[in-house]
């Protein structure tokens, strides 16, 4: 009987610790499907994708939907699970770091390419320009073809 309660209690531990114990919040203010209708994402529009980050695929990319106000974070991946933004944080005038993760239920997605358009209002704090973004992952490695993770990408918003 014992044997048993222990058992219980491994395989609720191991559960919790293989789905992290809880859904991912996104800082975003919008996460939708596909790429932005706006002039700085023009480029992509026809799936003319960015170069590849080593290992996975396209890089994101960064635009203004409304300049000054708000800026998008595109990202490739799959269609059925979108990188989660969980922090915006602003490094000065001109800096700004947008921290992507995975969501909980990740074994599920499906293998294929999928544009995810992240939209975000610019801090108050960030008031200079070019505007340097940049895009860094927490916990990605294992999902990621290769197990190399997501890379640091810096990126500028003009």
């Amino acid at each position: 009987m014992r044997r048993s309660g222990l058992s219980v209690i491994v395989t609720a531990a191991l559960l919790v610790a293989c789905t992290g114990g809880g859904e991912v919040t996104s800082v975003a203010n919008s996460t939708e499907a596909g790429i932005p209708d706006a002039p700085a994402f023009e480029q992509y529009q026809d799936w003319n994708l960015p170069d590849p980050m080593p290992g996975w695929g396209p890089q994101p990319v960064v635009g203004w939907i409304d300049e000054g106000e708000t800026f998008a974070v595109v990202t490739w991946g799959s269609s059925s699970c979108p990188y989660i933004p969980t922090a915006l944080e602003a490094g000065g005038a001109a800096a700004l770091t947008v921290t992507l993760t995975l969501p909980v239920s990740y074994e599920a997605c499906t293998e294929d390419l999928g544009a995810w358009t992240h939209t975000f209002t610019l801090p108050d704090e960030v008031t200079g320009r070019p505007i340097a973004v940049t895009i860094t992952g927490e916990d990605l490695s294992g999902f990621i073809a290769g197990d190399v993770g997501l890379q640091d990408v810096i990126l500028e918003l003009p």
